[in-house]
């Protein structure tokens, strides 16, 4: 398989269709053999579930992990990794906040050797405390792990399979942070735009940046490697 598309989601109903209806449009102009869209519901307390599978019924190249409870955007990445069947693996979040009609140029990178290349979000709007926390948390992402981004927390990724299955594996982010290091990484400016509905973004700067300073202390749980679930294969 080509690509893998993982796409966290927590009670996203708003957004689900217009985000697949986007996302098929942009890959459907790429010249791709096989790809998969693989939906990890994190716990969704909403309809997420029930839209997911309409799009499954219509569309098998969609594929769905559900979470018995919400484990955390790390957790849903990690299992969405593991998971993953595609030789590029793309990450993104369910609210078209980045411009996915930039996700060719990422690809582009890809081929050029890269093993992950991260976007940079251009004409974001944020406040002064979060400018600040983005900030601080970039400076300390390139401290760590050697590599300098500008916008280290920007959901649109697009990651090698061997990458992404060493992430998967290791479950380990102070370890993963350290390695990138050994990989090549290049950084993608990309559109963005204000987030209606989205429910990943505040916490997924809070979380991360919880969870790599308690890693540093203990190692993760199953569930924050996400490893606490149980899929069913009629989703799959």
């Amino acid at each position: 398989m080509d690509l893998s598309i993982v796409i966290p989601i927590w009670n996203g109903e708003e957004n689900i269709k217009r985000v697949y209806e986007q996302l098929i449009e942009v890959l459907e102009r790429l010249p791709l053999g096989d790809y998969e869209l693989l939906y990890i519901d994190d716990g969704s307390t909403d309809r997420t579930l029930s839209l997911l599978k309409g799009l499954r019924e219509n569309d098998k190249r969609v594929k769905i992990i559900k979470f018995a409870k919400n484990f955390g955007q790390h957790a849903a990445l990690s299992a969405g990794f593991k998971q993953a069947k595609g030789e590029i693996v793309v990450t993104m979040d369910n609210d078209l906040e980045c411009d996915l009609t930039d996700i060719p140029k990422f690809l582009e990178k890809i081929k050029e050797g890269y093993d992950l290349v991260s976007g940079w979000r251009q004409d974001r709007e944020a406040s002064p405390f979060r400018g600040v926390s983005s900030y601080l948390f970039n400076k300390a992402f390139s401290l760590f792990s050697g590599v300098s981004l500008h916008d280290c927390g920007c959901p649109l990724k697009v990651w090698k399979r061997g990458l992404a299955k060493e992430v998967a594996k290791s479950g380990d982010i102070p370890h993963f942070i350290s390695s990138l290091r050994d990989y090549s990484v290049a950084e993608v400016k990309v559109r963005s735009y204000p987030v209606k509905g989205s429910t990943y973004t505040l916490r997924r700067l809070l979380g991360l940046a919880f969870i790599v300073l308690r890693s540093l202390i203990k190692p993760p749980s199953k569930d924050e490697r996400g490893e606490g679930y149980v899929i069913d294969s009629t989703l799959m």
